[in-house]
């Protein structure tokens, strides 16, 4: 019985580390800035721009 506690204790631990590594991967990745029409914009642009989901004021 302990050991099956232990193996299933590993496999949960394995998929919390596997879905972590998945959410900051996302975060990573979501690094597209747009402006407040809606627009991509590059890294350049200045003005109010929304990144990861927040308003930025870029100079």
């Amino acid at each position: 019985m302990l050991y099956k506690l232990s193996v299933l204790h590993q496999a949960l631990a394995c998929l919390t580390n596997n879905l972590d590594t998945f959410r900051l991967l996302q975060l990573h990745e979501s690094e597209t800035i747009y402006n407040l029409s809606g627009q991509v914009v590059g890294k350049d642009y200045k003005g109010i721009v929304i990144k990861n989901g927040k308003k930025v004021l870029m100079k």
